[in-house]
């Protein structure tokens, strides 16, 4: 048994069809059918999932503030004389102000998901 894969003509996925099962109008068939439901088709081949990007981000804004509370710590060790190996660039204060865009850095944010429009790290 064959299945036809079919998006419509803004590149949305609108399924896999069987033989014998009508294809919605005006619908176009496509070789495969894509990894995840919301990846657009591209005319030809498919786009990135929206939604693989918003998880992606999800897990490196859990681990960036993970680093930023370590770099803190670190930070706090060399105030009271005893610097760290690990300490990086930027003062308290940069790394406050870093950890208050990484919170911020949600669907709400322009450029978001795109990873190289994350929030840079004080240098």
């Amino acid at each position: 048994m064959s299945t036809k894969f079919v998006v419509d003509e803004r590149g949305k996925y609108l399924g896999g069809f069987g033989e014998g099962v009508p294809l919605p109008a005006g619908s176009i068939e496509v070789v495969e059918p894509p990894e995840s439901a919301d990846q657009p088709w591209l005319f030809p081949g498919w786009g990135p999932s929206p939604a693989r990007a918003r998880r992606a981000e999800e897990v490196w804004r859990d681990a960036e503030l993970g680093a930023i509370a370590a770099q803190l710590q670190a930070l706090e060790e060399a105030a009271a004389g005893v610097p760290p190996e690990d300490l990086l660039p930027g003062s308290r204060s940069a790394w406050l102000k870093h950890r208050g865009f990484v919170r911020n850095w949600t669907e709400e944010k322009e450029g978001y998901p795109e990873a190289d429009q994350r929030p840079k790290r004080p240098s």
